[in-house]
């Protein structure tokens, strides 16, 4: 253990070393955000727990959120919000029409994106029931990276067809495990007929993998030049 004469030296010894203030950097690493609030969590005892799946026969869907200490169900909605996104939400305009927010909202997309249309919806299997609704249907078929179980079932019971290209070997150890693959998809392309491509990023089915940019650009030049929609998804 460090006592603390020991650390106030090393603390000097770290400043004095600095060029500038700029480049002063604390001897240990810490979060980079102070935590101001404090949740309390039900710490339920093993045999607690053990009963409460029993009682729910083993289906998480059935326990309820209260009783669970570490919830891995799910990264949806399970962070910590900023300081920043809270007092957004104390300020935002949430009139009937035309807020302010959705003013912002609208520039940041369009500031991103050269479409005309935006949809906003509450959750992404909400985007997807309405956008393949439209584009599923009987005979049709859709490739991805890896689909996500709601992206599949909102497909499959409109009567369409999914094929994951996932990733390969080299990919994976190169850190991009997310990938489609793109020689694959180039085949599947010629050879049969494909009504779009989903690229999910990242890839949330396929174990929260990665997906490069530059993967994205080669199936993006691909389904433009076969006139295949391409269809990105970043609710991640």
């Amino acid at each position: 253990r460090t006592s603390p004469r020991a650390m106030f030296v090393l603390l000097v010894a770290v400043v004095s070393t600095a060029s500038s203030e700029a480049d002063w950097k604390p001897p240990t690493l810490i979060e980079p955000f102070r935590i101001k609030v404090v949740e309390p969590v039900n710490m339920l005892s093993r045999a607690s727990r053990a009963k409460k799946l029993r009682d729910a026969e083993y289906n998480l869907f059935r326990v309820k959120a209260a009783d669970v200490i570490l919830d891995f169900l799910t990264d949806s909605g399970t962070g910590a919000m900023s300081c920043a996104q809270w007092a957004a939400m104390i300020e935002a305009d949430e009139a009937y029409a035309g807020a302010v927010s959705w003013g912002k909202f609208e520039e940041s997309f369009h500031r991103l994106f050269d479409f005309t249309e935006l949809l906003p919806t509450h959750q992404g299997r909400a985007a997807e029931r309405l956008l393949f609704g439209e584009l599923a249907g009987e005979g049709t078929t859709f490739v991805a990276n890896t689909f996500f179980d709601t992206t599949r079932a909102n497909i499959e019971s409109n009567g369409g067809t999914c094929v994951d290209l996932q990733s390969t070997p080299e990919e994976h150890k190169q850190g991009f495990g997310g990938n489609i693959d793109i020689a694959r998809l180039k085949e599947l392309i010629t050879t049969t007929t494909v009504h779009g491509v989903v690229i999910t990023a990242t890839n949330n089915a396929g174990g929260g993998q990665p997906v490069s940019l530059d993967n994205m650009r080669k199936a993006s030049r691909i389904c433009r030049e076969a006139k295949v929609p391409i269809i990105l998804d970043g609710c991640r």
